[in-house]
């Protein structure tokens, strides 16, 4: 019938999907969230912005879809590419305050600061990263930044370390 292939056009795509929840659901969190990243995930980088904004607006339920910290992350990435590193730090900050404990807060200002040339900081973040889960991408940035600071010893064996969590899936 009409309706099935009209549905079965919108399931095929994950855009046309969370338009169709964001349309039906507005105020609620998970579609505008699900919505940006579906944008976000295409490289439309301006809608993304648009409903990563939103969904900062939004009240949530934190015991089902607190993900606040993904938006304002998956912002401050953006606003990184564009170059507007103010606007970036502000954005990776909020995600940070927002979830504390997870390592990917850690993890992304790490990656900021040292981007920005702030290696102090970065490793800092970097140790609270690991302090909180032992992450393959975490050691590689760890190596990175050993490397780059001549401290090829540490950095071998940090490579190693991550090399051995990626095979694990972590």
């Amino acid at each position: 019938s009409t309706i099935t292939l009209y549905r079965n056009h919108i399931f095929g795509s994950s855009i046309l999907l969370w338009e169709d929840a964001v349309s039906k659901a507005p105020q609620k969190f998970r579609p505008v969230s699900k919505l940006a990243e579906a944008y976000y995930m295409k490289g439309k980088m301006e809608k993304a912005e648009t409903f990563y904004l939103k969904t900062l607006t939004l009240p949530v339920n934190p015991y089902f879809d607190d993900n606040r910290f993904r938006s304002a992350n998956n912002l401050g990435i953006i606003y990184y590419e564009r170059g507007d590193i103010k606007k970036s730090k502000e954005y990776f900050i909020k995600a940070h305050k927002y979830a504390p404990n997870v390592w990917e807060t850690h993890q992304a200002l790490a990656q900021f600061y040292y981007k920005t040339g702030d290696f102090k900081t970065a490793f800092s973040y970097i140790k609270s990263a690991l302090n909180i889960e032992a992450r393959s991408e975490t050691y590689f940035l760890l190596a990175d930044m050993q490397k780059m600071m001549g401290d090829l010893r540490n950095s071998e064996i940090n490579t190693k370390k991550g090399e051995l969590l990626q095979q694990a899936g972590k």
